[in-house]
């Protein structure tokens, strides 16, 4: 039970940092386009994340790049397409709608691990799925006022579907390789992929900007760390329902710094979303937890 609870407390301070970062995205950096917010984000975390590996002294950097396969070039084209979806939504959307919409990740994972790990198809989640969807459009129909808003509501659409995607693919290596291994290496390729096209619509930095992106790299590093060992502490039958609490986080800073307030239309959608989700992890409650490996649970 101490390692169930110490597991909660980590997802939380993921969610804690994740909310943090979208609050970031959202203000202090905004003026910068979405593509080089997501590349120099990803430079600063690669540069935490290999300075933990060279503490760690558990493999090579150079092996570890060797060690790339086409999983992850898969896993770094579904983290840019999702981030840079996600980023877009953020600043053209009221956050809590963008991170209402992203509830739909959950209930597509169930839906494409019928594909990706053959697993059978039930009527819950065929169901979870519809109300889910209408769940989205509830909350996203007031958004569609202009182009802007539309392109973002549809960024978050394609943000759900990405993470989605990335989540599960992500979860099949999990079962082989540490966290900074998959970290280090889809960073690796997420700065290269988008590099060319970041040169492209490069805008000017300001030593405020150096500050924020130095301050996202620490954060994006923290949160995934701590949302690594929550997962491998508890099982994700817990953990879901506690990644709720993210519209709650990011609700309340979103009121108190830009003054935003959550719409009807979002609550009743999002609760809707919730319970979608409550019925796919009923509709798969079968699965065992996930048992921490000796170098992930130190």
């Amino acid at each position: 039970m101490r390692k169930e609870s110490l597991g909660i407390i980590y997802k939380l301070l993921s969610i804690l940092g994740y909310s943090t970062i979208a609050l970031i995205n959202k203000g202090e950096i905004g003026s910068l386009n979405t593509l080089q917010i997501f590349f120099l984000s990803s430079l600063s975390c690669l540069i935490f994340v290999t300075a933990i590996i060279k503490i760690q002294r558990k493999e090579s950097l150079i092996s570890l790049a060797k060690s790339t396969d086409k999983t992850y070039l898969i896993i770094a084209l579904t983290n840019v397409i999702s981030f840079c979806a996600t980023l877009y939504a953020i600043k053209t959307l009221d956050i809590t709608v963008a991170i209402s919409i992203g509830y739909l990740t959950p209930i597509l994972v169930s839906v494409f691990a019928v594909q990706i790990f053959k697993e059978r198809f039930s009527y819950k989640i065929g169901f979870a799925l519809l109300l889910g969807i209408c769940a989205s459009v509830i909350v996203a129909k007031p958004m569609l006022t202009d182009k802007i808003t539309t392109l973002g509501v549809g960024a978050a659409f394609i943000s759900a579907i990405g993470w989605a995607l990335h989540g599960l693919i992500l979860k099949k290596q999990t079962m082989k390789d540490h966290w900074t291994k998959q970290t280090f290496l889809t960073l690796i390729l997420t700065t290269s992929i988008s590099f060319p096209f970041v040169i492209l619509h490069w805008q000017p930095l300001t030593t405020s900007h150096l500050l924020i992106l130095f301050k996202l790299g620490a954060l994006y590093t923290l949160s995934k760390m701590f949302l690594v060992k929550g997962v491998v502490r508890t099982p994700l039958t817990l953990l879901v329902p506690i990644g709720f609490t993210k519209l709650m986080f990011t609700a309340t800073f979103a009121r108190l710094l830009f003054g935003e307030i959550i719409s009807i239309n979002t609550i009743v959608g999002s609760s809707l979303l919730i319970l979608s989700t409550l019925i796919v992890l009923h509709s798969t409650r079968q699965l065992a937890p996930i048992e921490p490996r000796p170098e992930e649970a130190s």
